[in-house]
Order: structure tokens, then sequence, then C-alpha cells
């Protein structure tokens, strides 16, 4: 009886031993993929990010899934390089619109290409091999460039939607804005009044305080300027907000942007179309900067001078900078960030 009792006993201890080596070799393999879960996210958000800042210097695709790859390799998984092939690696377009309440979508292969998502997933061997012996911990991410949906304009002056880019290397021309009479013609942008209505009709003077003061240049008391930029801070504009632009009786102004020549500052974009007459309401459709070039004033040009057709004349240079830099911040003032296609002035951000 005594021998019987042994064995069972024997048997009861190797059951346990088998329940306890199998439940820890389970929470180790719970842990393990757990950990790895996590490690699998960061290799995927790093991933899509340095994907999406090659791709905003490039603009190409290619580069991007590149850019994925070296960025993925700066992560472990269960200590092991996190490597991403480039089947998981895709360039696309992401939208969520209207701003602020809307389904996102992302579409790969889709252009204008502002977006890259990341699918990695790498083998996990289990030690205890219940259901699989090789777990795949699969995440996702998505970065995407978004533009910005709110701002501060740095000078009274909006852009017509002549162009489309979502690349820092991809920068429009230089453009002669031509403040003609009428803004009929080759109409690319206007003049706008931060501060309308103005408290009845608005003049050169509502327009010129919102111009930055150079000190000595073109503030008061400077010798041929009759409307001295006073700096006054433009309120700020949102999406969808409307504006006042306007054309001719105020070419006084182009005498204050001679002082700002080389200087960069964020404008809006409206919905109009180049070539298009912008006198009056203007929807803002989002964000661009500009660089003045030069000015010609009532013929008299200074720095990289417009062409001497024009009479009153600025030239500028359209820029898409990157609002997450921190010399940036001054340009880029609040900020909200939306998707909106044909301007990009805005920054890198995780939307998935």
């Amino acid at each position: 009886m005594r021998r019987r009792h042994k064995g069972q006993a024997l048997i009861y201890v190797g059951v346990f031993l088998f329940a306890f080596v199998s439940f820890t070799a389970l929470v180790l393999d719970g842990a393990r993929l757990y950990f790895s879960a996590r490690e699998t996210q960061a290799a995927a958000d790093t991933a899509a990010i340095g994907g999406m800042l090659r791709l905003i210097e490039t603009g190409n695709a290619s580069d991007a899934v590149a850019g994925a790859q070296q960025s993925a390799n700066l992560n472990t998984v269960n200590g092991q390089a996190a490597a991403i092939d480039a089947t998981n690696i895709f360039v696309g377009h992401w939208s969520c619109s209207p701003a602020g309440n809307c389904t996102p979508t992302f579409a790969p292969g889709l252009p204008p290409y502002n977006a890259v998502r990341t699918t990695p997933n790498y083998p996990i061997s289990n030690l205890l091999p219940l259901w699989q012996s090789v777990s795949h911990p699969r995440r996702n991410a998505t970065a995407a460039w978004l533009t910005l949906g709110t701002g501060i304009p740095g000078i009274p002056l909006i852009l017509a939607n002549c162009f489309s880019c979502y690349s820092s290397s991809c920068a429009p021309p230089p453009e002669d804005i031509t403040f003609a009479s009428g803004g009929t013609g080759n109409t690319t942008s206007a003049w706008y009044y931060p501060g309308y209505p103005c408290g009845g009709s608005c003049g050169t003077q509502d327009l010129a305080k919102y111009v930055p003061a150079v000190p000595g240049c073109n503030t008061p008391g400077t010798p041929g300027v009759p409307q001295p930029a006073l700096g006054v801070v433009a309120p700020t504009v949102n999406l969808g907000n409307t504006v006042y632009a306007t054309h001719g009786t105020i070419n006084a102004v182009c005498k204050d942007f001679p002082c700002l020549i080389g200087k960069q500052y964020l404008v809006g974009v409206m919905g109009t179309a180049c070539g298009v007459p912008t006198s009056g309401t203007q929807t803002v459709t989002g964000f661009a900067t500009v660089k003045i070039l030069g000015t010609r004033c009532n013929g008299s040009p200074s720095g990289d001078a417009p062409s001497s057709s024009c009479s009153t004349c600025l030239k500028v240079q359209a820029q898409f900078i990157d609002c997450a830099k921190p010399e940036n911040a001054s340009i880029c003032s609040s900020q909200l960030t939306s998707e909106c296609p044909g301007c990009g002035t805005g920054q890198v951000v995780m939307v998935e």
C-alpha cells in the first residue's frame, strides 16, 4: 500500500511540475509577446516618421521607403535589429476632411504623396507552442505631412492657389505679384485687410499698419514712406475663414516692402485659382510661406526686382517649411494641423 501511495504522489508531483512549468512558460511567452509588440509598435512609428521626413525632402516614394527602412534599423525587437521589408512600407495620400470631424483615409500609391504607412511584423519563438510555435506581432503606423489649419499671417498678403506641393524641394518658381487695378489679368495674389471692415471703408493706412516695421526703414518719420508700417500683429486666420482682398488704389504700401527683402513670412492661400480677379471676399484654403526677393515700386527696383514691365510689384518665392523645427516657430505662429491639398507649410504628425 505504501508503495502505491508513493507512486501516486510521484504522479501528482509530476503533474504539478508540468503545470507549473507550462504556466511559467505561458507567462514568459505572454510577457515576451507583450514587450515585443511594444517594440514592434515603436519600430513602426520610427519607420513611418523617418519615411515621411525623407518624403518631404525629396518627394520621391522610393526615397521614402529607404528612409523608413533606415529609421527602423535604429530599433530592436526581441533583441534583433528591427528591419522592415519594403513590402510592409506604403507611400500614399492621407486625408481627413473636414478637419476635426472626419474619417481618416489612407490610399496607398495615390498621389500627391503626403503620408507613409508601415506594417512590420517579426517572428517570436514561443517557449510553449500550444497554438503555434512562432508568433508574429504586427503593428501599424502612419505618419503624414499636415499643413496648417490656423495661422497668423506675417504680412497682409494672400496668394492665389497656383501650386500643389508636398515636398520641401518642390518649391514653385519665383513669381511677380502684380497689384494691378481691379485684379484682372494675371492675378496671382492680392493685398487683404486683416482688420476688415475697418470701421467703414478700408484704405492704404488700414493695410499698411499690419506690415512688419523695420526701425529706420519703414517706420513713422521715414522719408519717402507715405503710409509707414506699424508692425501690428494680424488676427488669427483659420481654414474656411473669409478675408477681404483688394487690388490697385493702395500701391503706396509697396514702398514698405524693400525693408523686408530676404525675410520669410506666413501667408494665406485662397481657393481662387491664378488668373482670376481676386478683389472682394475670399475664402482661406490653406497656408504657405513666402520669401520676399525684391520689389519694383513706381518703377524703382530693389533686390531681385520683378520684371520692368511691372511698375508696382513684389517678387516672392513660395516655400514650404517644417513648423516642427524650433527656428520656424515664429513664422508658423499658432497652428492646428489638417490635410490641405495644394499647400505645404506644416509638420510631420503621427495620424494613426
